[in-house]
């Protein structure tokens, strides 16, 4: 039997206290502990810092049928997870899947960092402001794209885009009056993920934050149910939501904008993280789940009635948001896209698709880093390594023969 040796993880970190506060987040928790593990060279990733502080992460040998702690956001993107626990897909597999439900980002990180989570549910540039606190934090599979970012606005203090251009007769005219309409209005919204995403957009006439009423909520449940009862004049958040408003609500909200007022920063991607030196351990667990959920968007695909009880039931309990199954569909079906790993591999990890994960994941960086939240020469690829996963998966025969058999829907 190999000797159980230890090894401790020095990793440099910047805990700047005006990025945590701009970002609405509270601080990673700090653990310093030391557990046996099976020795192996892990990636250690420097940023250089204002405070440089000691963390060891420590990482167990997996055991037989390893058990994942994963954390679950409220979106119908990462629900998968749910379902997989339902088909027994875990056990068939074997692991053992447990999904936490939380809606809170930093607490999902922290949960990495603290060893309370092996896994967690970021979209692909949420997890940016958590680089300088967390070097070790990897985006390591694709979920979906969300195709549904909208602006709602409260019809009694806000345009629409499709107003503002029946009157001008002019694309750009009508995107730049819909966003100058925007300042020094207020906004309920849970910065974390969406700050980068609002920054983008007015920054296209050449407002900024400070132009407009922030309103930080804790989460985007919080932020949506300020806004449903008479707070604000803007919301962007999550799908869910953002339909239950416009579904239940006609009367007093209204499409604002999407991709029209947006701009490049629309492109978004739903994924799974974990910290580098787990997923060095644990690569067959990590590689199963990537089956999973490449099986689920099959369903997603194939017979999204058989899914759709599964996600209605779920958005319910985790955000009180309650849609029928069909609309459901309706909403999946229109505003994001499940992909099979076929097709993920000619699009989204493609780097001559105009749906390339690397357009958007350059575009937030390059933000990050001319805001002074992460170092110049930070590389947007050393905390993205999908592409790399996605070959270590295609090349995992009996994974993606389970993915590929017959029987989905039955």
């Amino acid at each position: 039997e190999e000797k159980v040796k230890k090894v401790n993880i020095l990793l440099s970190m910047t805990v700047a206290f005006s990025l945590l506060l701009v970002a609405c987040q509270p601080q990673v928790v700090e653990v310093v502990k030391e557990v046996p593990v099976v020795e192996k060279e892990v990636e250690v990733v420097e940023v250089e810092v204002e405070k440089v502080v000691e963390k060891v992460v420590e990482v167990e040998a997996p055991a037989e049928v390893p058990t994942i702690r994963v954390g679950v956001s409220p979106y119908y993107d990462y629900q998968w997870i749910v379902g997989a626990t339902q088909f027994g897909w875990d056990t068939e597999l074997g692991i053992d899947l447990e999904p936490l439900f939380i809606a809170d980002n930093s607490t999902q990180v922290a949960g990495l960092t603290n060893g309370d989570l092996e896994v967690a549910t970021l979209c692909l540039v949420c997890a940016f402001q958590f680089y300088p606190a967390q070097a070790g934090l990897r985006t390591f599979m694709t979920t979906n794209e969300f195709q549904g970012f909208a602006v709602i606005g409260r019809r009694s203090t806000t345009k629409s885009y499709t107003q503002y251009l029946d009157e001008l007769g002019d694309e750009k005219a009508a995107m730049e009056a819909t966003i100058n309409d925007m300042a020094g209005k207020a906004w309920p919204i849970y910065l974390g993920p969406f700050e980068t995403l609002v920054t983008g957009m007015l920054g296209q006439v050449g407002l900024g934050l400070d132009d407009i009423n922030l309103i930080g909520m804790a989460d985007d449940q919080k932020a949506a149910a300020a806004f449903i009862q008479g707070e604000g004049d803007y919301y962007i958040g999550s799908l869910p939501q953002e339909v239950r408003m416009l579904l239940d609500f006609p009367d007093e909200f209204h499409r604002v904008g999407g991709y029209e007022i947006i701009g490049p920063g629309a492109l978004w991607f739903s994924n799974y993280n974990a910290l580098g030196n787990w997923l060095a351990y644990n690569e067959d667990s990590a590689l199963k789940m990537m089956a999973m959920n490449y099986r689920w968007n099959r369903i997603m695909n194939e017979c999204p009635e058989k899914a759709a009880p599964i996600l209605a039931k779920a958005i319910k309990e985790q955000t009180g948001a309650d849609f029928t199954e069909a609309e459901v569909i309706i909403t999946t079906q229109d505003f994001e896209k499940f992909r099979t790993y076929q097709e993920e591999i000619e699009e989204v990890n493609n780097p001559d698709s105009a749906s390339y994960w690397g357009l958007s994941a350059e575009y937030y960086m390059s933000a990050k880093i001319d805001a002074g939240d992460m170092p110049e020469g930070s590389e947007y690829t050393t905390f993205n390594p999908l592409n790399e996963w996605m070959d270590k998966f295609v090349a995992a025969d009996e994974l993606t023969s389970w993915v590929d058999a017959p029987g989905v829907c039955d």
